[in-house]
């Protein structure tokens, strides 16, 4: 029982306690309301800071109309950041990709980043200007325009160039960025190839590759404008700077390219609108003559049209071909020769028969015999054709009239006579018939009239810069290629009849070349007459044409630049990848064994197991191209091949589309464009 002064203690303590309590109850209650006080005052101040925070978000994003070009600014000094981490990516995907091809790491980042620079860009823009869209997006997006680049940067950034030619300094950074990522592995990886195999610095199989635009340029192909000469043959997308991209050929060149794979919009036609020298002209529908001839006399030429059908509109102009045959002057007999040969036509190609030849001779001799009658307006082909089929009583007065004088043109139409009438009759009339035979596109009155006089002077085509067209209905092809051979072999004359050489080549551009048939003054040209100042551009369609008309055809090519597009049949095709070569192409293999063994014993058993594996490099050769690529490039690709260069792939020109032959020409009358 508690004592009153443990009662007393007792309650004082309570009371302590109480009062203690109170006071600390007091001051967190008065702390509390200080708190609340102070959260009152500070939540306009914490809104107000929410929302800075989400406008300059809303800006970045461009979630409203207001919140997009208000945060343009915000965005462009952001944007920083996520393009440099794209780069190191980009950077380390190199890396990455050049240890397991086993390069320098440091050569591979290096053109990585350099494939990365245009994808960075557009993807700073995007950041910019769409920050609607997810950046996972945008990112994927320059990833692939990267690897794309790395891929094919001289196709992908030369395209773009092209496209941006109103801009030059544009342009020409996409080129060299183009062409700095294509150089730097050159020497290390062709267009083409298998995909399991990489080519090798060794070149045990075979050394070929593409030629570089370093190397077209060291060989005088891309050249800058006013510089250019010879022909045009396609372009470089990714040319060198101070170039333009067009690779030009001074010299022979054969196309061989099917129907419909745009040799007029990419190889006749571009020519035709830039090409400095005189040109002749094989011009069958006339599409070259009406899309072209206003620029030719704009480039200070004469243009003449020889159009015995009326294809084309405009004047129609006539030429005689005997008017160079001055029977007083020694050419006359090589002149005369070239024309004959231009007439008859041997079906089988190459020198042709027995009467063939003698039909020649027959014809040069009546030709230099016509050329000395008093009657000037007799001295032409119709003449001769009214001659040859004539009866047989005029003819033999033809004849014994030619006979009869043997100082006319150094006595050729007297042999002429004299060895036609030595013959038994059988073979003479053998030899008439092919002569006959052979001027029979004579009778044609227009014809005859297109080669009754001349409206100007066809022998000036070397001294003066001039073209001539040559045209030809297609359904009248067939039978007057004889008619376009004389004019052939008259320009070959007046060409080679000195040495002096013009500043540009005469050019003759032959297209459907396989239709005039063998003409050995064409095939001398092409391998003997490089120095007299002509360059033919012969058009055919597939190799097998040229096979079948010219002999010799390996050495009409071998004296040729060779151009290949829009392949179609598989011998050309072939042809193509055996000229083409092989390269060494180095790849791995990879090989695994695994083994196991056991055994038992009086003491206890044991198992051991074991697996190995292991890679070697191999090399093996490849082709460039293998036939069926050839033929998989399709027309805007050609291939061209020189003599001792490595060959090129490049871009077919389309005068319709690039810029450069903007306003030179006039609409095609078979496209309206």
């Amino acid at each position: 029982m508690l004592t009153e002064p443990d009662k007393q203690s007792k309650a004082a303590g309570i009371a302590q306690q109480l009062v203690y309590q109170s006071r600390v109850r007091a001051q967190s209650f008065i702390e509390g309301i200080a708190r609340n006080a102070g959260d009152q005052a500070e939540k306009p101040y914490r809104t107000q800071s929410d929302q800075i925070v989400e406008e300059k978000a809303k800006k970045f994003r461009g979630d409203s109309v207001e919140g997009y070009f208000g945060g343009i600014l915000a965005r462009i000094s952001q944007v920083y950041a996520p393009v440099l981490l794209f780069l190191i990516i980009v950077a380390v995907m190199g890396v990455v990709t050049a240890r397991r091809v086993r390069l320098d790491a440091f050569t591979a980042s290096v053109k990585a980043v350099m494939a990365a620079v245009v994808p960075a860009i557009a993807l700073a823009i995007a950041l910019i200007f769409m920050p609607f869209l997810p950046s996972w997006v945008l990112y994927a997006a320059a990833l692939a325009a990267t690897f794309a680049i790395y891929s094919r940067s001289r196709q992908i950034l030369g395209g773009l160039a092209s496209r941006c030619r109103r801009f030059p300094a544009l342009a020409a950074g996409l080129r060299w960025i183009g062409g700095f990522v294509s150089g730097i592995d050159a020497d290390r990886k062709p267009e083409s190839g298998a995909a399991s195999a990489t080519p090798a610095a060794h070149h045990t199989h075979g050394s070929s590759r593409w030629g570089t635009p370093a190397e077209m340029q060291e060989n005088n192909h891309l050249l800058p404008k006013a510089k250019q000469t010879g022909f045009t043959l396609a372009r470089e997308v990714s040319p060198p700077a101070g170039t333009d991209g067009k690779f030009c050929f001074t010299g022979h060149v054969v196309t061989i390219a099917p129907t419909g794979s745009g040799k007029g919009i990419g190889a006749v036609i571009p020519n035709l609108l830039t090409y400095q020298g005189s040109a002749l002209v094989f011009d069958p529908k006339g599409e070259n003559a009406e899309v072209t001839g206003r620029r030719r006399r704009e480039m200070g030429q004469s243009v003449h049209v020889i159009d015995p059908f009326g294809v084309t509109s405009g004047v129609k102009e006539s030429v005689n071909v005997l008017d160079r045959l001055n029977v007083a002057s020694p050419d006359c007999v090589a002149e005369s020769a070239v024309l004959a040969e231009s007439l008859v036509v041997s079906e089988k190609g190459g020198d042709g028969n027995h009467f063939d030849e003698s039909a020649r001779t027959l014809l040069q001799g009546l030709m230099l015999h016509v050329s000395a009658l008093p009657d000037a307006s007799r001295r032409n082909l119709a003449e001769l054709r009214r001659l040859i089929t004539s009866d047989e009583e005029n003819l033999l007065t033809v004849l014994a009239d030619m006979a009869s004088d043997e100082d006319i043109a150094f006595g050729i139409p007297a042999r002429a006579a004299n060895t036609l009438m030595g013959m038994a009759d059988r073979e003479r009339g053998s030899v008439l018939s092919t002569a006959r035979k052979n001027t029979a596109f004579l009778d044609d009155p227009r014809v005859a009239a297109a080669l009754s006089h001349s409206d100007f002077d066809l022998s000036a085509i070397k001294a003066e810069v001039m073209t001539v067209y040559l045209v030809l209905p297609a359904n009248r092809i067939a039978a007057n290629t004889r008619f376009v051979r004389l004019f052939i072999g008259s320009v070959i004359s007046a060409v080679t009849e000195s040495k002096a050489k013009p500043a540009h080549n005469v050019a003759f551009i032959l297209d459907e070349f396989n239709v005039l048939g063998y003409m050995k003054s064409i095939e001398d040209a092409v391998s003997l007459l490089r120095g007299y100042g002509l360059s033919f551009w012969v058009f055919l369609q597939d190799l097998s044409q040229l096979k079948s008309t010219y002999p010799k055809w390996q050495t009409f090519l071998a004296n040729s630049a060779k151009t290949f597009f829009g392949t179609d049949d598989y011998d050309t095709a072939k042809y193509v990848s055996d000229t083409l070569g092989k390269s060494t192409v180095e790849f791995e293999t990879q090989n695994s064994g695994r083994n196991s063994g056991g055994g038992v014993s009086g003491g206890g058993g044991s198992v051991n197991r074991g697996r190995s594996s292991g890679s070697s490099q191999q090399f093996a050769g490849r082709e460039l191209l293998t036939p069926d690529e050839v033929m998989r490039l399709g027309p805007t690709r050609p291939i061209v091949i020189l003599k001792g260069e490595y060959p090129y792939q490049l871009k077919r020109i389309n005068y319709l589309e690039d810029p450069e032959y903007a306003g030179m020409s006039d609409p095609n009358p078979y496209y309206g464009a």
